[in-house]
């Protein structure tokens, strides 16, 4: 699976843009992706989501970067080196793959001509529509030790910075990077998983010990 942390200039996958992308592939986790981009031409932009990227506004339309298609089809390109594409991330659905798949259509990148090589698929995406979420599996393994995760009015209020902490690892540096944000991810999954680490800059850090195998 590919674990994606998408950073945008909103929330807002048809009204926003990507600023950066970083991914890591997770059964070859050497093998990273992270790249920048101007934010497209009327996108709306979120001054406290770029505070919250670490980007300024200068940063975020600079005319020399690539655009946000361009990023998308060098994304495209490297995935193609990827043994299996099903996307992964923190509550990946609601923005990660929405914004990649809002981008794709607005900038009519050919998905199929990109990917045919390789992969075959049904869709307007080649990552497809079944996805990996790590709220769910944190969600889950703290039911499965009878821990009732962070609620508010009903609803699960678990946070990536808490589930981070639950594996062992510290919470995601500010102000947020896609690459960083993917490879913490990343090893987020493998804790859970496997009760193993998965990237070496992170192997000083324990593993708990109820995720030990």
């Amino acid at each position: 699976m590919i674990v994606v942390d998408v950073e945008a200039s909103g929330i807002d996958p048809k009204k926003n843009s990507i600023l950066s992308l970083g991914a890591v592939d997770f059964f070859n986790p050497t093998n990273q992706f992270y790249e920048e981009c101007r934010v497209w031409h009327g996108a709306e932009i979120d001054h406290s989501a770029l505070e919250y990227c670490g980007f300024t506004l200068q940063e975020a339309t600079d005319p020399k970067k690539q655009s946000d298609g361009e990023l998308l089809e060098h994304f495209f390109k490297w995935a193609q080196g990827c043994r299996e594409i099903t996307m992964a991330g923190e509550n990946v659905v609601w923005l990660d793959l929405a914004i990649i798949s809002a981008t794709a259509e607005r900038t009519g990148i050919d998905h199929e001509f990109a990917f045919k090589s390789q992969f075959s698929y049904q869709g307007p995406m080649p990552f497809g529509y079944r996805t990996v979420d790590l709220h769910s599996l944190s969600y889950a393994h703290h039911l499965s030790r009878d821990i009732r995760p962070r609620m508010q009015k009903g609803l699960s209020k678990l946070s990536l910075d808490e589930t981070l902490q639950y594996v062992g690892l510290e919470p995601e540096p500010k102000p947020h990077n896609g690459l960083n944000g993917a490879k913490l991810e990343a090893e987020a999954f493998s804790r859970l998983m496997y009760g193993r680490p998965l990237l070496d800059e992170y192997k000083s850090l324990p593993i708990p010990e109820y995720l030990r195998r």
